[in-house]
C-alpha cells in the first residue's frame, strides 16, 4: 500500500469545499469509496476519480468525442451507400432496401449479363 496517499474526511471536505457532512453523505450514497483501518480515510484516487466523474467539462468533451466518431461513421456509410439502406431499415420499409440497389451498386451491374449463368454437370 506505499504510495497510496490517504486522505481525511477533514482533507476531503477541503478540498471539495464542502462540509465533512456532505462528504459523509456521499460515502453513504457509494459515491466516495473509504479505506477503513480505525480511521475513515479516502484513497486520494478515489477523490480524483469523483471529481472527473462529476466535471461536467468531461462530460462534455467525452460527448464530443462521441459525436465525432459518430459523424466518421455516418461519413463511411454515406459513401458505400449504407446509410440510405440503414435509415430505409429504420423506417419500416424493408422490402425497399431488399431489392433496391444502391448505386454503387447499379453502376458496377451496368456492364454485366442479365442472362442467369448455366452451370456444366
Amino acid at each position: 500500500m506505499s504510495g497510496t496517499q490517504l486522505l481525511t474526511l477533514e482533507e476531503v471536505a477541503q478540498r471539495l469545499r464542502c462540509t465533512v457532512e456532505h462528504v459523509f453523505q456521499l460515502i453513504e450514497e457509494g459515491e466516495l469509496a473509504v479505506f477503513n483501518g480505525g480511521n475513515v480515510l479516502v484513497p486520494a484516487a478515489e477523490l480524483e476519480a469523483y471529481v472527473s466523474r462529476n466535471t461536467v467539462r468531461a462530460r462534455a468533451a467525452e460527448r464530443a468525442a462521441d459525436d465525432r466518431r459518430i459523424s466518421a461513421s455516418l461519413a463511411r456509410l454515406r459513401e458505400n451507400g449504407s446509410l440510405q439502406r440503414l435509415l430505409a431499415l429504420s423506417s419500416g420499409s424493408l422490402e425497399r432496401v431488399v431489392l433496391e440497389p444502391t448505386d454503387k451498386q447499379r453502376k458496377a451491374n451496368r456492364g454485366r449479363s442479365r442472362s442467369p449463368k448455366r452451370h456444366r454437370r
